[in-house]
């Protein structure tokens, strides 16, 4: 992981490098008309305002992209295509690796959206694009009243 004046750029070539990506993008807020998937390319972009998990205390958002090489398919649940500005909340960033082995990076929105990456590989970047703006706003998952 590499953080220069307020930049976060971090390389994921494993699970468990994407468990740190996961923990950083978390509550990121993206449009549908930001999520591209390039097949020729084999590469799944968004493009992403997040919040700054790793400075909470200074409550900072930026604008920030996260691109998956290797892909080879796509599929999406409860996903809705037709609307570009629909804000999608992205929550976690999880992963499955089935019997046969072939490799499944799932983007987990909330409300049940799921966008399911099939990967020939682990490879995924989270890089800053923007200088760090301040928000009053810090996402709260209620979770101190379970």
């Amino acid at each position: 992981m590499v953080i220069n004046n307020n930049f976060t750029n971090i390389l994921a070539i494993d699970f468990l490098d994407l468990d740190i990506i996961s923990s950083m993008i978390q509550d990121c807020i993206v449009l549908r008309e930001n999520i591209t998937y390039l097949s020729k390319q084999r590469a799944f972009i968004l493009l992403v305002n997040r919040f700054k998990w790793e400075e909470k205390d200074k409550c900072h958002r930026i604008y920030s992209i996260i691109r998956f090489q290797g892909v080879l398919r796509v599929k999406t649940k409860n996903l809705i295509m037709h609307n570009e500005n629909l804000p999608l909340e992205l929550l976690a960033i999880n992963y499955h690796t089935t019997e046969s082995g072939v490799m499944h990076i799932f983007l987990n929105f909330s409300g049940g959206a799921i966008i399911d990456l099939e990967v020939e590989c682990v490879e995924c970047v989270l890089k800053d694009l923007s200088e760090p703006w301040k928000t009053n706003i810090i996402p709260d998952h209620n979770l101190g009243n379970l």
